[in-house]
């Protein structure tokens, strides 16, 4: 299937397979990898041989394990002695997190902690990161064809109707691999960051917009880790219908100075220590207190390169400060309309760097 990104929007908007995902969009699709596995082992051969490298499971020989949510893994099968095990975090909507990968195999119990089990991140949005050992990604594109392969096994043997379901599914994840690509930020770095509100209404509507919004932010941050290093510590995240990218570095406080963005508004922050001289969880005017009185100098936008023409002038409600429970205080101002990713990034790049030589003597 060859189709744009907007005709791949408008199709998905129409989809029933697709609007009946949206209620759990991971649990969706692990859901219909575990049915496969588990109940057409000959139809998913391919699918695990090509994609994850192990053998499909043989029930017929083997006593053969397929679990959801085992061990907080989204799917894990054991094909059976001498065939492998397979061990998958499936991530559609929410974006890949180094720490989150680390923790579940370290937490595995040493018996599959061995070579012969695959670790696997299947995820449509690419990961910002390395992925640490000894995870290896999938990406989404990889089901396509031996998924295909499996609707024609299944046709061949007879069920029609589950041939027609995974044709379905084929299609549907072609159309999400479509909006994926068409809304790759690195195709076109000089595209303005803010998407127009008719794109993003049209997006809502279809209910593709938290995963338009995540795949841009995620460029945003490989464009920045470029530039400051991958090890930095930038991360990404999603709330209130928009993508958020952020960093930040303990100073010689304790406390934490950063920046963030989100939803048009380019944030320096200061996130306040316990350890530090707190408790500040229910004392927002003193942690204002605290930040104005040691930090104030703090927020300087001025370190942006010609700011005044990049940035729009901090409203704030009127209100000096702004934050977030329990220890967030941050200023802000709007990005200009025109403001294209190498300019945001080129931007976050230098508050990276005001934030290191700040926390360095602070």
């Amino acid at each position: 299937m060859d189709v744009t990104g907007s005709q791949a929007v408008a199709l998905l908007a129409a989809d029933p397979l697709y609007q009946l995902s949206t209620a759990g969009q991971e649990l969706f699709h692990t859901n219909m990898l575990y049915w496969l596995i588990q109940n057409a082992p000959d139809a998913a051969s391919p699918l695990m041989r090509e994609v994850f490298g192990i053998l499909a499971p043989q029930s017929d020989v083997y006593s053969t394990t397929v679990e959801r949510e085992y061990r907080h893994w989204d799917l894990f099968v054991d094909s059976g002695m001498g065939c492998g095990k397979l061990v998958v975090e499936n991530k559609l909507h929410s974006l890949p997190d180094a720490d989150q990968l680390s923790d579940y195999y370290e937490k595995a119990p040493q018996r599959l902690r061995t070579d012969e089990v695959v670790y696997a991140l299947l995820s449509l949005i690419r990961p910002t990161f390395a992925l640490p050992s000894p995870w290896r990604y999938v990406d989404y594109s990889e089901l396509v064809a031996p998924l295909n392969v499996a609707a024609e096994i299944l046709r061949e043997s007879g069920r029609g109707f589950d041939a027609d379901l995974i044709e379905r599914y084929s299609r549907l994840i072609t159309l999400l691999l479509a909006v994926r690509d068409h809304y790759d930020v690195a195709h076109d770095m000089d595209q303005p960051v803010l998407l127009p509100p008719p794109c993003r209404q049209a997006l809502d509507a279809a209910r593709v917009l938290p995963l338009v919004e995540k795949l841009r932010i995620s460029g945003l941050a490989t464009l920045i880790a470029a530039e400051v290093g991958s090890e930095a510590g930038v991360g990404v995240g999603f709330s209130n219908t928009h993508g958020k990218v952020e960093f930040s570095t303990e100073g010689l406080s304790g406390h934490r100075f950063g920046w963030q963005y989100q939803g048009g508004q380019l944030r320096i922050s200061v996130v306040l220590s316990d350890t530090a001289g707190g408790p500040w969880k229910s004392r927002r005017t003193a942690r204002e207190h605290l930040v104005q009185r040691d930090f104030g100098d703090y927020f300087d936008f001025e370190v942006v390169t010609d700011a005044n023409h990049r940035l729009g002038q901090y409203s704030g409600r009127n209100l000096p400060w702004l934050g977030y429970e329990p220890d967030f205080v941050y200023r802000y101002r709007p990005i200009q309309p025109h403001t294209s990713y190498v300019d945001l990034a080129e931007m976050c790049t230098r508050l990276t760097h005001h934030a290191r030589e700040y926390a360095a003597t602070h």
